[in-house]
């Protein structure tokens, strides 16, 4: 890292590299001699976004997913309809609006309730999302993220469809089917769609 001198004396930028939970960029740029010793670190939001912003993959490699999470967390899905399409809880990231998703000719969408699809690779079978139409909003599948492997496991929902051979330890959030569908403001099912 250069010295405040050195940035005082005219030297014009360095980004900062910084990782672990709020992974991103600082830039810092000279400032006048009339700034004294204080150097401010300013924010590059442009940097920020794209060191945010993770990159996931289908088991075959035809469907690439890039989304920046809006926390870094991971949420189970203990509902009936979950469990038939995977086989266990569907482990997902915080839904997003804004993905970016390659190979979308490799992408079936299957329409599981009147509020929600569910996505996955024609090819290889990876589960890819679910897809909430209220909100226009994906779920990915935490496991496409290899980047995904240091967030913090968040929310249980529909923890009174969970079934008695699996538990989860540790504590955070853990909703009932009913607490679910109030929140979101959906209903006519005791299952996530």
């Amino acid at each position: 890292m250069r010295s405040a001198e050195a940035c005082k004396a005219g030297e014009t930028e360095q980004r900062i590299h910084f990782g672990g939970r709020h992974r991103g960029f600082w830039k810092l740029t000279s400032l006048p001699p009339s700034a004294g010793d204080a150097i401010m670190g300013v924010r590059d939001e442009e940097s920020d976004m794209a060191a945010d912003r993770i990159e996931g993959k289908c088991l075959c490699g035809a469907v690439t997913v890039r989304m920046t999470p809006p926390q870094p967390h991971v949420e189970a899905c203990h509902c009936g309809m979950c469990r038939r399409w995977g086989g266990g809880p569907f482990l997902s990231l915080k839904m997003v609006t804004n993905p970016q998703m390659e190979g979308s000719d490799y992408i079936a969408r299957y329409p599981s309730s009147d509020w929600a699809e569910r996505g996955f690779c024609k090819k290889c079978g990876t589960h890819i999302f679910y897809y909430y139409k209220p909100a226009a909003s994906y779920s990915f599948t935490a496991g496409l993220f290899d980047s995904a492997g240091g967030f913090q496991f968040a929310e249980e929902i529909f923890i009174d469809d969970k079934p008695d051979y699996y538990d989860f330890a540790g504590q955070r959030e853990r909703l009932t089917g009913q607490e679910v569908m109030a929140k979101f403001g959906v209903g006519g099912s005791d299952e996530a769609g």
